[in-house]
């Protein structure tokens, strides 16, 4: 249940005033639990209003001094049953109930009398406690004391680094004249890639080369030529004398091709294939921008 409490009684008290009179009313919890109750002050009356089809009612209480608590069960008693229609139980029309009965304000007292045993009252509000000089003195004191304490453990923890750093000072101090007179040492030199990372480069750079005027396409290596000269590994293709290799795809061919190599690339574009293409690798010295072996050896002889 849901109590929207917009007056001055305690909440608590007026919550489970309407969760009595609710059980007098054979409201089960489960039916309870979708009940909405707002509860807002009224200038003289005790009204309500509730509206059929739905859980939810409006109750109108006076203040205190006015406040009859018999009245106020006998008008929750009152839009409860209005929402009862709702359950089709009958009996709970405004021109009935407004009669002689429990739903009534005029048998009220006859019928929910216990009601004014239940608590429903307005709370006090607690009394501020009035400023002297003396409570103002006393809480600046402790204002002050607090502060003191405070800044007491900051100066502890800045002078334990404050030696700290004076110790790294007289280190470096130290350490500044023992290599004052060391000559700077000597610039690091780049490691050079080795010849086969150069020779790897190449041939990827050789075929990205002869890639470059065909489409973007998805390459798969079927095959390789190997030279004679070459161990056979993989299998060989079934139909041309020559060609091993199983199909790949062109990441892996890469690493593995070697100078002097043939590679047969077929070609795929939007899961259709697209056509061949045929890549031979230079040998060695051709990737590597020197001159053959058997050419220097002419120009020396």
């Amino acid at each position: 249940m849901k109590v929207v409490n917009k007056t001055k009684y305690n909440g608590r008290q007026l919550r489970a005033f309407i969760t009595w009179v609710s059980n007098q009313e054979g409201w089960e919890p489960a039916m309870r639990k979708r009940l909405s109750v707002e509860v807002v002050l009224a200038r003289k009356w005790h009204t309500g209003e509730a509206w059929k089809r739905s859980y939810h009612i409006e109750i109108r209480i006076p203040g205190s001094a006015r406040l009859n608590k018999a009245k106020l069960a006998s008008l929750i008693a009152h839009e409860l049953k209005h929402l009862t229609n709702r359950q089709h139980i009958p009996y709970s029309t405004e021109r009935w109930m407004r009669g002689p009965g429990p739903y009534g304000h005029r048998d009220c007292e006859k019928y929910w009398s216990a009601a004014h045993e239940l608590p429903l009252e307005v709370p006090t509000p607690k009394a501020k406690p009035v400023a002297t000089p003396l409570s103002r003195a006393q809480a600046g004191l402790a204002h002050a004391e607090a502060k003191v304490a405070e800044y007491e453990v900051k100066l502890r923890r800045t002078e334990n680094l404050l030696k700290k750093w004076r110790k790294k000072a007289r280190y470096y101090e130290g350490r500044v004249e023992k290599v004052k007179d060391l000559p700077p040492p000597a610039p690091r030199k780049k490691a050079q890639p080795s010849e086969e990372t150069l020779l790897r480069r190449a041939i990827n750079k050789h075929i990205t080369a002869e890639l470059a005027d065909c489409d973007r396409q998805t390459w798969e290596v079927y095959s390789m030529m190997r030279r004679p000269s070459m161990q056979a590994s993989g299998l060989r293709h079934p139909d041309e004398e020559g060609w091993e290799g199983d199909f790949t795809d062109l990441k892996h061919a890469r690493k593995e091709v070697l100078p002097g190599e043939t590679m047969m690339l077929h070609g795929y574009k939007d899961d259709l294939a697209w056509d061949d293409i045929e890549i031979t690798i230079p040998d060695r010295d051709t990737l590597l921008g020197r001159e053959p072996a058997r050419m220097a050896a002419q120009v020396a002889g």
